[in-house]
Protein backbone atom coordinates (compact mmCIF):
# COMPACT_ATOMS: atom_id res chain seq x y z
CA UNK A 1 0.00 0.00 0.00
CA UNK A 2 1.21 3.53 -0.60
CA UNK A 3 0.16 6.79 1.00
CA UNK A 4 -1.27 7.71 -2.41
CA UNK A 5 -4.08 5.22 -1.60
CA UNK A 6 -4.79 7.08 1.62
CA UNK A 7 -6.27 10.49 0.87
CA UNK A 8 -5.09 13.61 2.67
CA UNK A 9 -6.83 14.30 5.98
CA UNK A 10 -9.28 16.91 4.66
CA UNK A 11 -10.27 14.67 1.76
CA UNK A 12 -10.79 11.71 4.11
CA UNK A 13 -12.92 13.90 6.38
CA UNK A 14 -15.12 14.89 3.42
CA UNK A 15 -15.50 11.24 2.38
CA UNK A 16 -16.51 10.37 5.95
CA UNK A 17 -19.07 13.18 6.01
CA UNK A 18 -20.60 11.93 2.74
CA UNK A 19 -20.67 8.38 4.08
CA UNK A 20 -22.42 9.52 7.26
CA UNK A 21 -24.92 11.58 5.25
CA UNK A 22 -25.83 8.51 3.20
CA UNK A 23 -26.57 6.68 6.47
CA UNK A 24 -28.64 9.52 7.88
CA UNK A 25 -26.08 10.37 10.56
CA UNK A 26 -24.91 13.89 11.45
CA UNK A 27 -22.28 15.13 9.02
CA UNK A 28 -20.73 17.60 11.42
CA UNK A 29 -17.79 15.87 13.11
CA UNK A 30 -16.21 16.01 16.53
CA UNK A 31 -13.02 14.03 17.29
CA UNK A 32 -12.88 11.87 20.41
CA UNK A 33 -10.23 9.80 22.13
CA UNK A 34 -10.47 7.12 24.78
CA UNK A 35 -10.17 9.59 27.69
CA UNK A 36 -13.17 11.59 26.44
CA UNK A 37 -15.96 9.02 26.76
CA UNK A 38 -17.03 5.66 28.08
CA UNK A 39 -19.99 3.32 27.86
CA UNK A 40 -21.11 1.78 31.16
CA UNK A 41 -23.70 -0.37 29.35
CA UNK A 42 -24.90 -1.17 25.86
CA UNK A 43 -26.69 1.86 24.46
CA UNK A 44 -25.37 4.25 27.09
CA UNK A 45 -22.44 6.62 26.47
CA UNK A 46 -21.12 9.47 28.60
CA UNK A 47 -18.85 12.08 27.05
CA UNK A 48 -16.99 15.01 28.61
CA UNK A 49 -18.07 18.44 27.40
CA UNK A 50 -16.48 20.53 26.22
CA UNK A 51 -14.01 18.23 24.52
CA UNK A 52 -10.33 19.25 24.63
CA UNK A 53 -9.59 21.95 22.09
CA UNK A 54 -6.57 20.00 20.79
CA UNK A 55 -8.63 16.98 19.65
CA UNK A 56 -8.95 18.03 15.96
CA UNK A 57 -5.23 18.83 15.73
CA UNK A 58 -4.29 15.56 17.44
CA UNK A 59 -6.59 13.62 15.10
CA UNK A 60 -4.99 15.27 12.06
CA UNK A 61 -1.44 14.53 13.31
CA UNK A 62 -2.37 10.93 14.05
CA UNK A 63 -3.95 10.51 10.61
CA UNK A 64 -0.91 12.02 8.89
CA UNK A 65 1.44 9.74 10.86
CA UNK A 66 -0.67 6.70 9.95
CA UNK A 67 -0.56 7.81 6.34
CA UNK A 68 3.24 7.92 6.51
CA UNK A 69 3.31 4.36 7.89
CA UNK A 70 1.38 3.03 4.86
CA UNK A 71 -0.68 0.56 6.90
CA UNK A 72 -4.09 2.18 6.49
CA UNK A 73 -6.41 3.89 8.94
CA UNK A 74 -9.94 3.42 10.17
CA UNK A 75 -12.25 6.35 10.93
CA UNK A 76 -15.17 5.26 13.11
CA UNK A 77 -18.33 7.17 13.93
CA UNK A 78 -18.75 6.04 17.53
CA UNK A 79 -21.93 7.85 18.68
CA UNK A 80 -23.88 11.08 18.37
CA UNK A 81 -22.74 13.87 20.66
CA UNK A 82 -24.44 17.25 20.88
CA UNK A 83 -25.86 16.85 17.37
CA UNK A 84 -22.55 15.79 15.82
CA UNK A 85 -20.96 12.48 14.94
CA UNK A 86 -18.20 11.61 17.42
CA UNK A 87 -15.29 10.20 15.41
CA UNK A 88 -12.30 8.18 16.52
CA UNK A 89 -9.36 7.14 14.40
CA UNK A 90 -7.42 3.91 14.69
CA UNK A 91 -4.29 2.90 12.82
CA UNK A 92 -2.62 -0.52 12.87
CA UNK A 93 0.89 -0.81 14.29
CA UNK A 94 1.95 -3.61 11.94
CA UNK A 95 0.98 -5.43 8.76
CA UNK A 96 -0.47 -8.20 10.93
CA UNK A 97 -2.68 -5.71 12.81
CA UNK A 98 -3.85 -4.32 9.47
CA UNK A 99 -4.71 -7.82 8.19
CA UNK A 100 -6.64 -8.75 11.34
CA UNK A 101 -8.60 -5.50 11.24
CA UNK A 102 -9.07 -5.75 7.48
CA UNK A 103 -7.73 -2.24 7.05
CA UNK A 104 -6.46 -1.44 3.61
CA UNK A 105 -6.24 2.23 2.78
CA UNK A 106 -9.03 4.31 4.30
CA UNK A 107 -11.70 2.32 6.13
CA UNK A 108 -14.89 4.15 7.15
CA UNK A 109 -17.32 2.63 9.62
CA UNK A 110 -20.14 3.37 12.02
CA UNK A 111 -20.60 1.75 15.43
CA UNK A 112 -23.05 -1.14 15.24
CA UNK A 113 -25.15 0.42 18.02
CA UNK A 114 -25.73 4.13 17.33
CA UNK A 115 -26.22 5.97 20.60
CA UNK A 116 -26.98 9.52 21.66
CA UNK A 117 -24.29 10.32 24.22
CA UNK A 118 -25.00 11.99 27.54
CA UNK A 119 -23.05 15.22 27.78
CA UNK A 120 -21.17 15.67 31.06
CA UNK A 121 -20.59 19.42 31.31
CA UNK A 122 -19.33 19.61 34.88
CA UNK A 123 -15.64 18.91 35.38
CA UNK A 124 -16.49 17.72 38.89
CA UNK A 125 -19.10 15.26 37.53
CA UNK A 126 -16.62 14.02 34.88
CA UNK A 127 -14.06 13.33 37.63
CA UNK A 128 -16.71 11.21 39.37
CA UNK A 129 -17.41 9.32 36.14
CA UNK A 130 -13.69 8.65 35.77
CA UNK A 131 -13.68 6.88 39.14
CA UNK A 132 -16.29 4.38 37.98
CA UNK A 133 -14.94 0.90 37.41
CA UNK A 134 -16.42 0.75 33.89
CA UNK A 135 -14.51 3.90 32.91
CA UNK A 136 -11.23 2.51 34.27
CA UNK A 137 -11.84 -0.86 32.59
CA UNK A 138 -12.44 0.78 29.20
CA UNK A 139 -9.29 2.85 29.60
CA UNK A 140 -7.31 -0.39 29.92
CA UNK A 141 -9.17 -2.40 27.27
CA UNK A 142 -10.36 0.09 24.64
CA UNK A 143 -7.66 -0.79 22.14
CA UNK A 144 -9.72 0.28 19.12
CA UNK A 145 -9.84 3.90 20.34
CA UNK A 146 -6.42 5.37 21.05
CA UNK A 147 -5.49 7.38 24.11
CA UNK A 148 -4.80 11.00 23.24
CA UNK A 149 -2.07 10.96 25.89
CA UNK A 150 -0.27 8.05 24.15
CA UNK A 151 -0.51 9.38 20.61
CA UNK A 152 2.27 11.95 20.88
CA UNK A 153 4.82 9.18 21.42
CA UNK A 154 3.32 7.22 18.49
CA UNK A 155 3.53 10.30 16.24
CA UNK A 156 7.13 11.00 17.31
CA UNK A 157 8.11 7.38 16.65
CA UNK A 158 6.66 7.63 13.15
CA UNK A 159 8.70 10.78 12.52
CA UNK A 160 11.86 9.03 13.78
CA UNK A 161 11.24 6.06 11.47
CA UNK A 162 10.70 8.42 8.57
CA UNK A 163 13.97 10.26 9.31
CA UNK A 164 15.93 7.01 9.73
CA UNK A 165 14.57 5.66 6.44
CA UNK A 166 15.47 8.87 4.63
CA UNK A 167 18.97 8.77 6.10
CA UNK A 168 19.45 5.13 5.07
CA UNK A 169 18.29 5.85 1.54
CA UNK A 170 20.60 8.84 1.34
CA UNK A 171 23.64 6.77 2.31
CA UNK A 172 23.25 4.12 -0.38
Amino acid sequence: MSSAELPAFDQARKRLQSFLGELGRPQELVWVFREDFYSPSLGSVYCASPLPIENPTTARSYYDSARDRDLGICLVAQFEFEGRSAISAWAPNSNLDAQYARVEGLKLSVASTWTLAHSVTSSWAWRLHRWRSTYRLQQRQGFDVPLRSALQAWIELTEERKTMTAERLGRH
